[in-house]
């Protein structure tokens, strides 16, 4: 999956679609006009004018703009109490005087974003799509998962990365993953977290994230 720096300032056209990526440091984005939907393992967001995004270190998501321009404002966060909170989504009182602070001093910016009340769930996706992905994420197969589900694995594979813009056994990686570094920052083991993320050895994990993320494991150690 790409890994990409984050720009400053970025306008996105009608029918614009970004595919699941990941930027490697903590990053708030201020819509400032527009609206867009973003996507991953965290679910599905409709993003607008004046909503603020906190996204943590090598977060994966993606974006679609359906309904038309959009302009963001990309704030850097401080990346460990990013990480902390996870992707939050939330309505800026005032985008105006959070951008002017922005632009004079970026640091305290980002630190006001991260001390904002909780953010908003995701939309709720079908009722038989939350089921199939938690008995997915719990180990079952994805036929297994679809059968309980009551529909054919093409049609729930087909679904889950429309929804998520990840396949089932992707969403499954990523939450392994995610606990695996949750793991490392936490500061265990290489193969502790290994295996806490259900991968099947250390040379595994360390294969996955590097693919993944473009880190190793010590990587995140202290990161």
């Amino acid at each position: 999956m790409l890994v990409t720096e984050i720009p400053g300032r970025t306008r996105f056209e009608a029918g614009e679609c970004l595919p699941m990526h990941r930027h490697a440091d903590a990053y708030a984005a201020v819509i400032v006009e527009g609206s867009y939907d973003e996507f991953g393992f965290d679910g599905r967001y409709v993003c607008q004018a004046g909503d603020v995004v906190l996204h943590p270190r090598v977060h994966a998501h993606g974006n679609a703009f359906p309904q038309g321009r959009a302009r963001v404002v990309n704030i850097p966060l401080p990346g460990m109490l990013a990480d902390a909170h996870g992707l939050k989504v939330f309505n800026a009182p005032d985008v105006q005087s959070l951008l002017a602070l922005a632009a004079d001093n970026p640091v305290k910016a980002g630190h006001a974003l991260i001390e904002e009340g909780a953010g908003r769930p995701p939309l709720a996706p079908p009722s038989w799509l939350t089921g199939f992905t938690l008995r997915l994420l719990a180990g079952a197969s994805v036929a297994a998962s679809a059968r309980q589900a009551g529909c054919s694995p093409e049609h729930a594979s087909r679904t889950c990365r429309s929804w998520f813009g990840l396949s089932p056994l992707a969403l499954r990686r990523e939450a392994r993953m995610r606990a695996a570094i949750a793991a490392l920052r936490d500061g265990a083991k290489i193969s502790e977290a290994a295996q806490i993320g259900e991968f099947s050895d250390q040379p595994h994990l360390t294969r996955v994230l590097r693919h993944q993320t473009g880190l190793t494991p010590a990587g995140f150690r202290g990161h």
